[in-house]
């Protein structure tokens, strides 16, 4: 009996490697027969996962459970209103010194028939600055302010300092500034302003931590960033950030609430090499270049109007880009970019027209929610399904199209309509050199290929904000004369 028993378990074991090496054959000629897989090269810096690692969705198993519901649900910040009327009044210094403008590390070569157009009626005036001048620019110069102004907003009457520190700013800027890298950080404490046709430049290796002020006056205005609650740095002029591979420029927010970077002039700001952690940025007009930047804990880009152009930067933990807002004529450029471990991608609201929008080559890897997204139109009509956003070709951090459709969420007249945005077939495999970090060949590369695309953008959208000037101006001088028709009638 004995010996039967252990024959019949020899003979079990033997059927059992048997079906273990026919499960192992069938599997090799399984993957035989498949496509062989090419492995992918590294997203971006070192510090970034192995992309052939399996990230968070990048599964067959169904989606969080977030996605299916908070995700469909996205509350967008209100945009902020700007604080003009406290600045327009401001005397200028009488003699501003100059800005140094070194060349940055990349420069992007617009065609010149379209940059002066550009400059002019998208990025303001151009000022002319004396490149040579090497005499040390006051980064604050007190002067008098108005007496119809907000003196809360003016300068004190001393020079801030405070230990630790290599300066601190705060209050309104008079004269054109530049940041160096020191040995200590900069401060920008409560509210700094800079004003238009005032340029504030912070070269490669510096550090710029955002502080709130306790004893700041809290805004006048509902809806204004809270000094005593964190900084904000009101941009009505240009900033320049100069950074580098290895010597970035980093902004840092030091308070529970994130700082808070608004670009709300009509000038031309270029930022590369730039770091930004706890930092919420919204842009209301002008032009913005985004160049190998780095996003951390961001809640949100909020493009309400101009055009924001991005290239080689990543997003991380941040929340996303919302375009999707009504404020103005506006245009979008991401490409080569790295979401990673974002809330959302993009939030795009409505197709802000020809030449306007380009989103290609850029990777999305564990997003929680959706990578696109179009939000609902509250007073879209059935003509608006329409409506096509023409997306180019991207890497949604998985190939499997069912999971790929679930991240592409269209929902501008209707809950139920999903994956209608006009994309092309996506990547099957992460894009190499994207997001912050790469090599400044690759960097350079990028920028040549995009700058026919990046001129027919800003031509368009000079074209777009041409128009609603010449019927806004319409509408103005249609009132007026009303009044004045209704004033000739009261005479009579």
């Amino acid at each position: 009996m004995r010996t039967k028993t252990s024959l019949i378990a020899r003979m079990g074991l033997r059927l059992g490697v048997a079906l273990f090496a026919a499960g192992l054959c069938a599997g090799a000629l399984g993957a035989s027969d498949a496509e062989p897989r090419t492995p992918a090269a590294p997203v971006t810096g070192k510090d970034l996962a192995d992309p052939e690692k399996e990230e968070p969705g990048d599964s067959a198993d169904p989606l969080p459970p977030e996605f299916s519901k908070a995700a469909d649900v996205v509350e967008l910040p209100p945009v902020v209103k700007p604080i003009e009327k406290k600045i327009e009044k401001s005397k200028p210094a009488t003699a501003a010194p100059a800005v140094k403008t070194a060349e940055a590390p990349v420069e992007l070569h617009v065609d010149a028939s379209l940059d002066e157009e550009i400059i002019k009626n998208v990025a303001g005036p151009s000022r002319s600055r004396t490149a040579s001048d090497s005499s040390t620019p006051k980064p604050l110069k007190n002067v008098e302010p108005d007496p119809v102004a907000d003196a809360r907003l003016a300068l004190p009457s001393k020079p801030v300092t405070e230990p630790g520190y290599a300066s601190v700013l705060t209050g309104t800027l008079q004269a054109n500034t530049e940041l160096k890298a020191e040995t200590l950080p900069h401060l920008i404490r409560g509210v700094l302003i800079v004003p238009a046709k005032i340029t504030l430049k912070i070269n490669a290796g510096a550090t710029v931590l955002m502080r709130a002020d306790a004893n700041a006056t809290k805004p006048l205005q509902a809806g204004t960033p809270d000094p005593t609650k964190s900084a904000a740095v009101w941009v009505y002029g240009t900033l320049l950030v100069a950074g580098e591979n290895g010597r970035p420029v980093e902004f840092a927010g030091q308070d529970k609430d994130n700082a808070n970077l608004l670009l709300y002039g009509t000038e031309l700001s270029k930022l590369d090499g730039a770091r930004f952690k706890a930092a919420d940025v919204a842009q209301n007009g002008g032009v913005c270049q985004w160049t190998n930047c780095e996003f951390n804990d961001s809640k949100y880009y909020a493009l309400a109007s101009g055009a924001g152009l991005f290239t080689h930067c990543t997003f991380k933990k941040c929340g996303g880009i919302f375009a999707a807002y009504d404020e103005g004529p506006w245009a979008l450029l991401v490409r080569r970019c790295l979401f990673e471990n974002c809330r959302d991608g993009l939030l795009l609201n409505r197709d802000p027209g020809q030449a306007c929008l380009l989103v290609e080559k850029n990777n999305f890897i564990g997003t929680r929610g959706a990578n696109l997204r179009a939000m609902p139109r509250a007073s879209a009509l059935n003509a608006k399904n329409a409506e096509e956003l023409l997306i180019g070709e991207n890497w949604y951090g998985t190939m499997i199209e069912e999971e790929i459709d679930r991240r592409i969420v269209d929902r501008r007249t209707d809950a139920t309509i999903k994956a209608h945005l006009n994309t092309r077939p996506p990547s099957e495999k992460p894009f190499a050199n994207a997001g912050s970090g790469a090599l400044q060949t690759s960097i350079a590369n990028t920028l040549n290929d995009q700058q026919t695309a990046t001129a027919k953008m800003l031509a368009a959208l000079v074209a777009k904000q041409k128009v609603l000037t010449d019927k806004n101006k319409g509408a103005i001088e249609k009132t007026a004369l009303g009044k004045e028709v209704v004033k000739k009638d009261i005479k009579n």
